[in-house]
């Protein structure tokens, strides 16, 4: 293996000396491969490369040769050079230039003088008293490049930044009400040796302006719709509190409008007029409306090349024939229908009678939707691996509109080496019409563990409820065979209970989640609850009340760390007449997801021959420390702890705790990380690995 590695290693440090020793070359000589027809050279640029200068002036050097060699593109490149400097901190960077077209090939010869690189000293604003406008809130228009290793350090002085500043700043105060804001051009002060500069600004605020008469002008109207915009008016105005921006009027318009249309008049324009009142600091505003016809829809209809039957997408949304027009349930209805994800465009239109009169007070129209259908087959191959079942291959499809009624019908097998799943599920988003969501789903699972092969046959009916974007409640009824093949162990009571069982039992979860990135959370919580009872009254032989819960959280540390915590608790206790429960339903732990400093399933109690036994309760807590190294690569310390209990009583007594202490390496995907870890066990017993390294897809949590 060294041998190997030495001739790379070889190449590598010549390469590096060939680099170095480039760097040191004269800049004047031509690049390999330069063919342009004309010679082209830089001295004295010392900080900048003449790769870089040459793209700065690319545009004008392109001119120059396509225009027959033109003097006047060179001085637009000299000047696109200096501008170059300036922008990067040089302040009195010059460049001057040389063309001799006197011999075969003309010549063109750039002289830099660079002068010091200059940094911000310090940055003072002055006359900022008002809230909101202190000098962190300020300073942050001055972001730019810095100096220092990672660009860490102090800004690099660039005057043209300096100036925008203190435009953006006099913009913000504007935009925030005080329209007599003024923000001087800044004055800057340079050290002896014009390499650090003292930025001084000063604003001179004013007075806030606020919200002054809002007057409507709309001749005869509708009672109860005055009643409204008034409201509404009334609103904004705030009592008279309510800080006046230039933006305010616009906004306050786009409000009334959204009112009119809601209230079946789509055509109303509205005309905007504002007077400044500098003695009272107020701004008045009048508004001049027009309201149009008011609109009924005399028929609502579905066009574009659409396999959906319009019975479904009646039921999606939430206008009909004979309605008055009202925007927001227009556009709550193209929301319901892009919701289901069957349709890449949902437009609307409004189609006016031929006989409509212009001038009349009331109208009827159609309303059509305009479709356009994503694809409703889809294919997937996906390729993964795991350190415990090794190669794994996913092959499925999903019809995501079967029959044109919005169901979703999916089929997947995973295929690895020590683990096979099949899987089809039948997902219905709006149950017998409800908001509920149904999934009738059959499966077959294999999987091989340390001490016994668990195979599963079964079936499932599930609702659930979205009450939230960030809450859902899950029940159902499933129905499975559960049988222990290949049994390794030894221990009698653990084997009396090995006999192929028919589990049936009803389940009910709770998830509230919070995350900020379902596969790579930065920001955010998760909790999760699930309940599950079996019992002989509804024909299960194992009589058993489990629980698991799930609690993590995930918090930033700057731009580039995130620490994240997860705890998992699980229990399961024999009822009824059972006494025990069978080795294929017990908990294990340890594995690339759990405990990392143990292979899959083999934390927790065995039997004499060393054999997993599992237990009736488990516990883990994890807590991970991520951080962006370069690109898409992440790196990770880690620290897991857990336990497998053989009682249920004892789930909450957290004895026998095993550790696990690592570092990882994560290859961020838009579907998850590609994540090797490498964790160590403190304390060994003899039967237990040292190190143990995972590579899996996917965050441990």
């Amino acid at each position: 293996m060294r041998a190997s590695l030495a001739i790379p290693l070889v190449f590598l440090v010549a390469l590096g000396a060939l680099a170095a020793g480039c760097s040191s070359l004269p800049e004047s000589l031509p690049l390999v491969g330069d063919e342009r027809p004309y010679e082209l050279s830089f001295s004295g640029n010392e900080r900048i490369t003449r790769r870089e200068l040459q793209r700065a002036a690319s545009f004008d050097l392109a001119h120059y040769e396509s225009s027959g060699f033109e003097r006047a593109h060179i001085d637009d490149a000299a000047f696109e050079l200096e501008l170059h400097y300036k922008k990067l901190g040089f302040p009195e960077a010059r460049v001057e230039y040389e063309v001799d077209q006197g011999g075969q090939r003309p010549r063109v010869r750039f002289k830099i003088h660079e002068g010091p690189r200059a940094t911000i000293a310090s940055i003072q604003i002055e006359g900022n008293d008002s809230p909101g406008f202190d000098d962190e809130s300020l300073i942050t228009f001055f972001e730019g490049p810095r100096s220092g290793l990672l660009g860490r350090g102090d800004l690099y002085y660039v005057a043209d930044r300096a100036r925008s500043a203190a435009q953006q700043i006099e913009r913000t105060y504007v935009d925030s009400g005080w329209l007599e804001a003024r923000v001087e051009r800044p004055t800057v002060v340079f050290n002896e040796a014009r390499d650090r500069v003292d930025v001084r600004f000063a604003v001179e605020e004013g007075r806030p302006y606020t919200l002054g008469q809002v007057s409507l002008d709309w001749g005869d109207r509708p009672r109860a719709l005055e009643q409204e915009l008034l409201t509404l008016v009334q609103r904004r105005q705030g009592g008279g509190r309510t800080r006046f921006a230039p933006r305010l009027p616009f906004v306050l318009r786009g409000e009334l409008l959204g009112v009119l249309a809601g209230a079946a008049y789509p055509d109303a324009s509205i005309g905007v007029q504002t007077e400044r009142n500098d003695e009272a600091a107020k701004v008045d505003i009048t508004y001049t409306i027009q309201l149009g016809p008011e609109v009924t829809l005399s028929e609502v209809s579905f066009e574009g090349e659409i396999s959906t039957n319009a019975a479904f997408l009646r039921s999606r949304v939430l206008v009909g024939e004979g309605d008055a027009y009202d925007s927001g349930r227009l556009r709550d209805s193209v929301a319901r229908l892009y919701a289901t994800g069957l349709f890449r465009r949902v437009g609307t239109e409004l189609i006016r009678a031929d006989d409509e009169p212009d001038d009349a007070p009331s109208a009827t129209r159609a309303l059509v939707f305009r479709l356009v259908e994503t694809p409703s087959i889809e294919l997937f191959v996906e390729p993964g691996y795991g350190s415990y079942e090794q190669l794994r291959l996913t092959l499925g499809g999903r019809e995501r509109n079967l029959f044109g009624s919005g169901r979703s019908l999916r089929a997947e097998s995973t295929l690895a080496i020590l683990a096979q799943r099949v899987e089809i599920d039948l997902t219905d988003p709006w149950f017998l019409g409800s908001s509920l969501i149904s999934d009738f789903t059959v499966s077959a699972d294999r999987r091989e563990l340390p001490s016994f092969t668990s195979v599963e046959r079964g079936v499932g009916f599930f609702l659930t409820k979205e009450w939230t974007r960030h809450l859902t409640t899950s029940v159902g009824y499933q129905y499975r065979r559960s049988k222990a093949q290949d049994v390794k162990v030894v221990d009698q009571e653990v084997r009396s209970a090995l006999d192929s069982l028919d589990i049936s039992a009803v389940r009910a979860t709770q998830r509230v989640d919070y995350r900020n990135n379902f596969f790579v959370p930065t920001a955010g919580s998760y909790a999760e609850l699930t309940l599950e009872v079996g019992d002989k009254a509804i024909a299960s032989d194992l009589g058993f009340l489990r629980g698991l819960t799930t609690l993590a959280t995930y918090r930033s540390l700057g731009p580039k760390s995130v620490v994240a915590a997860a705890f998992r608790l699980g229990a399961i206790a024999p009822t009824g007449n059972d006494t025990s429960i069978p080795l294929q339903e017990r908990f294990f732990n340890g594995g690339e997801n759990a405990v990392r400093s143990y292979r899959e399933g083999e934390l927790g109690p065995r039997d004499v021959n060393g054999n997993p036994i599992g237990g009736e309760a488990f516990s883990t807590i994890s807590l991970e420390l991520r951080r962006d190294l370069v690109g898409r690569l992440q790196g990770a310390l880690f620290a897991d702890v857990g336990n497998v209990s053989p009682e249920w009583q004892n789930a909450l007594d957290f004895n026998s705790l095993e550790s696990g202490l690592g570092i990882g390496l994560r290859y961020v995907l838009p579907v998850g990380p590609i994540r090797l870890d490498l964790a160590a066990n403190p304390s060994p017993e003899a039967h237990e690995d040292e190190l143990v390294l995972h590579l899996s897809v996917g965050m441990a949590f």
